[in-house]
């Protein structure tokens, strides 16, 4: 899993940029898990009959949400 933070030096949750990276994660056809006490974990979970091809286009994916929302 990643955590979100705010800021790394205060360490302070942030749960809507959780929010807006599962968001654009499951529009690409991703399901990422929100976890956390303060909601601000993102959860990997893969299947077990999950091959290279699909582990690499849920990355690129996840790369691709990560750096338009950035």
């Amino acid at each position: 899993g990643v955590e979100l933070v705010r800021d790394p030096a205060k360490k302070e949750p942030a749960p809507e940029l959780a929010d807006r990276i599962i968001s654009g994660c499951i529009q690409n056809g991703v399901i990422p898990v929100k976890c956390g006490i303060y909601s601000n974990v993102i959860r990997f979970l893969s299947p077990l009959v999950l091959n290279e091809d699909q582990l690499s286009e849920g990355i690129e994916i996840m790369q691709e949400v990560v750096q338009t929302i950035s």
